[in-house]
């Protein structure tokens, strides 16, 4: 069993070293480490090559013009030669026994469509923000359940095999920001899913990090939706949950626009998910929030 490790990076020369460096550290020793430099304009490629040739072999370096990390994992999936894949963004961190435990799983289940890992939130200098346990409903056959329940499966953390992830035709490339999920739907129709129960990731939060939006992530759903539902295949209960999926987005859109202060309009779209919403009570509490926020203040009069 080879794992391909791939590793995109634009502009990483400050966390690159300390990444690759965790790869090397693994106490699974059959691995090959793919570092994609997307174009960058610091020492990422340099300090990349420098690792390249002191592990020539199993450090491979690809360059490319800049196109996303989404092109760059293709980029380097296409080049690799492991029967499996993991991931490691350039500014994250794996434990030693991160390729050792998922390996094992593997072993005994080759049949995952893919597996997964809890995760630690670190900060800049590497401090532990919060532990991410994976939630015991999200293994077995869970392609509906990743479209109606909210979860904290990241991508990153996951180990496939490269049969299915070329039958499912890796990563989507017009999708910008939910490539990951989009990624994980179309494995888990193939065959069950299951995790390791521990932190085998380090993912970390910092000014440089990658944001996007909450109109373009709302967007980029919906894109998601309209690839994965609408068409000539979709049938009665496709269509089912397709609302069940929509209920769920205007949920999230309501609770952004109740954080932003805006209830009329967090009312409205809460108004939309009720249907088929598959937490009435919550929405019910949630509308008579905006109901009271909407309010004109009570005025007290001195006479």
């Amino acid at each position: 069993m080879l794992v391909s490790v791939i590793m995109p990076a634009y502009n990483r020369e400050r966390f690159l070293g300390a990444a690759i460096e965790s790869v090397i550290a693994q106490t699974f020793g059959e691995w090959e480490l793919l570092i994609v430099d997307d174009g960058s304009t610091d020492r990422t490629a340099a300090i990349a090559r420098e690792f390249e040739r002191n592990h020539p072999g199993r450090i491979r370096v690809l360059s490319q013009r800049n196109g996303g990390v989404t092109v760059a994992r293709n980029a380097a999936i296409r080049s690799a030669r492991g029967t499996h894949f993991a991931f490691l963004d350039s500014d994250d961190l794996w434990p030693a026994t991160k390729l050792e435990r998922q390996a094992a799983l593997y072993a005994r289940r080759p049949d995952l469509a893919f597996a997964y890992s809890g995760y630690l939130l670190i900060d800049e200098p590497g401090r532990t923000i919060r532990e991410v346990k994976p939630d015991p409903r999200f293994r077995g056959r869970i392609q509906k359940l990743l479209w109606v329940e909210d979860n904290e499966i990241l991508g990153a953390t996951l180990m496939i095999g490269r049969d299915a992830l070329f039958k499912v035709g890796l990563f989507d490339e017009r999708l910008k920001g939910s490539e990951n999920l989009d990624l994980r739907l179309k494995l888990a129709r193939l065959g069950p899913v299951e995790f390791v129960d521990e932190a085998l990731y380090k993912y970390r939060k910092h000014a440089d990090c990658l944001t996007i939006q909450g109109q373009v992530m709302s967007a980029e759903f919906l894109k998601l939706v309209e690839s994965h539902f609408d068409g000539p295949s979709a049938t009665e209960d496709s269509s089912t949950l397709r609302a069940q999926v929509m209920s769920r987005h205007w949920q999230h859109e309501g609770d952004r626009a109740l954080d932003s202060m805006d209830p009329v309009n967090a009312f409205r779209r809460f108004l939309r998910a009720f249907p088929h919403s598959r937490r009435k009570r919550d929405l019910v509490h949630k509308m008579a929030r905006c109901v009271i926020r909407r309010r004109p203040p009570i005025r007290s009069e001195i006479r």
